[in-house]
């Protein structure tokens, strides 16, 4: 996969996310959503902190 486009994916989906995550009343998607968002950022910072190191 191209990294450029992993830095645009990515951080769409958080704020995607996030979003769904504010106007959402339904305690289990409340809950996946901030799991997914949770890994998301995760692996985004995974991945910068892995290209500084190269």
């Amino acid at each position: 996969m191209n990294k450029n486009l992993l830095f645009i994916i990515i951080p769409a989906l958080i704020v995607f996310g996030l979003i769904v995550l504010v106007n959402s009343s339904n305690l289990y998607m409340n809950i996946a959503l901030a799991t997914a968002i949770t890994l998301a950022s995760g692996i985004l910072v995974g991945r910068v902190l892995q290209l500084r190191k190269n």
